[in-house]
């Protein structure tokens, strides 16, 4: 149950961040950038996605922890 509750967090942290660069590469290059300006765009982006996204779910999980 471990395992299971372990490998379910880490698909709530990574896959927020993932989807919001994965969107602006698209945005990016269909917007008729270069294939190099789009991929740097998103790397970009997801860096501070993963930022903003690992600190709110840290903040809620230590809320959480505190309330029990």
């Amino acid at each position: 149950m471990r395992l299971l509750k372990w490998m379910w967090r880490q698909v709530v942290i990574v896959v927020p961040p993932v989807a919001v660069a994965l969107t602006t590469y698209q945005a990016v290059h269909w917007a008729g950038a270069s294939k190099a300006a789009a991929v740097l765009s998103a790397l970009i982006v997801y860096g501070a996605a993963a930022y903003a996204w690992v600190s709110l779910y840290g903040a809620m999980h230590e809320r959480r922890a505190a309330a029990q």
